[in-house]
């Protein structure tokens, strides 16, 4: 079993590029580098799909070929699977079969290397998941892609320091995109795509100017939440056990690449924000959910959303 530290996507070239990411795996796997690469297709109709194509294609690493859409728990333990020999259960990691992925061989950060032509695209698709990096004057050689990402390493460190230390009160990072970002007109992801070495400074500046810490949930008594409007806030809410994930999210492979990562870095699904208007009335605003497509109504008065945009009624 390999570790992965660092999961680079060649996204975007056509000229073998998979081939290139198996001689980039070999020459870095003492840095615990691993890369993977689809070719960009030259056909209009595969170049449309190829972004779900190409974070298919993370997915199989990330969480194996199998279909799981969660991971194992015990890691500091043997593996199930792989070392069940002579132990008893109660030893063992707790992934069985098909139906959990292994955390051991999970990547800590997934970062893109892509070509000019295939950014947007990657952005749009995985707005605030995907840590995405682009050149256009650099070779496509070994050694250029290998001193390319070497480059991008202290960047990469200020994202991860950022997301593993964020403190709880200070959930600006987990707002949605599709659902907050994009209808306040708030470019939170679009500034860490531009700078990720500022991240630190760019959530800073958003949470001072989003949250309000007078603000109180009428159903719960909690203070605090990040203004989506003058009447409607976005309250963070505890980890659940009870993720909205499963087969959907496996088949629509962008929305479980995005529940289980932020700005690149490995993270667990559960958070979500209680969406609520102040005066305890409806809040005014219709929510989607990215998966289903249903729309919670403008009538409602109390919706749950996630960071990766799933969003209901309760």
């Amino acid at each position: 079993m390999r570790d992965v530290r660092i999961l680079f996507v060649i996204a975007g070239f056509s000229q073998h590029s998979e081939r290139l990411a198996n001689a980039l795996s070999k020459r870095h796997e003492i840095d615990e580098w691993l890369f993977l690469a689809r070719d960009y297709p030259n056909e209009a109709a595969k170049r449309i799909a190829y972004p779900k194509t190409l974070i298919n294609a993370v997915n199989q690493v990330v969480f194996g070929p199998n279909g799981a859409t969660n991971f194992c728990r015990g890691a500091e333990r043997p593996c199930s699977v792989d070392e069940a020999e002579g132990l008893h259960r109660n030893q063992l990691c707790d992934r069985s079969g098909q139906d959990l992925a292994c955390s051991r061989a999970r990547p800590r950060m997934v970062v893109a290397l892509a070509a000019p032509w295939i950014v947007e695209r990657l952005f749009e698709a995985c707005p605030r998941s995907l840590l995405i990096f682009s050149d256009p004057t650099v070779d496509y050689t070994e050694a250029a892609f290998s001193a390319w990402a070497a480059s991008k390493i202290g960047e990469i460190n200020e994202v991860l320091r950022y997301i593993t230390n964020a403190s709880l009160n200070r959930s600006v990072h987990n707002l949605p995109y599709l659902n907050f970002q994009l209808p306040t007109g708030v470019p939170i992801a679009r500034e860490v795509f531009e700078r990720p070495a500022a991240i630190a400074e760019i959530m800073g500046r958003y949470h001072d100017a989003l949250y309000d810490s007078g603000l109180q949930n009428p159903r719960r008594k909690l203070r605090g939440g990040y203004r989506f409007n003058d009447d409607v806030a976005f309250q963070r809410d505890r980890l659940h056990n009870e993720a909205r994930l499963g087969a959907l999210s496996r088949a629509d492979v962008l929305h479980l690449f995005n529940a289980y990562h932020s700005y690149g870095i490995a993270v667990e699904p559960g958070f979500h924000f209680d969406v609520f208007e102040r005066a305890d009335g409806r809040v005014g605003h219709s929510f989607t959910d990215v998966l289903s497509g249903d729309q919670t109504g403008a009538e409602a008065q109390h919706v749950n959303i996630t960071p990766c945009d799933r969003a209901w009624v309760t």
